[in-house]
């Protein structure tokens, strides 16, 4: 599924972390480049339609680990983001 060309790189990044991680689809649209780490992702927000940015479900702060850290390499994931913008 992941070897096939995607049309958009975010649906393929979002997909990919969703699979990996069990993160919601709103936690992965909050996400901002500053929540991402090495080998993590730190959650704080949430995004819906109707509420946008929001805090997660519990209120909380939570660490996701993320099973595939070189995804989350800063140099490799610099030049994915480059494809985003």
């Amino acid at each position: 599924m992941f070897n096939a060309p995607w049309k958009d790189a975010r649906e393929m990044l979002g997909n990919l972390l969703a699979s990996l991680t069990g993160m919601r689809c709103g936690e992965i649209q909050a996400l901002r480049l500053q929540d991402l780490e090495s080998d993590r992702t730190q959650m704080y927000w949430s995004w819906n339609i109707l509420d946008k940015m929001k805090p997660t479900k519990h209120k909380e702060a939570r660490t996701v680990e993320v099973n595939c850290p070189e995804l989350m390499v800063w140099g490799s994931y610099r030049s994915f983001h480059r494809e985003l913008i």
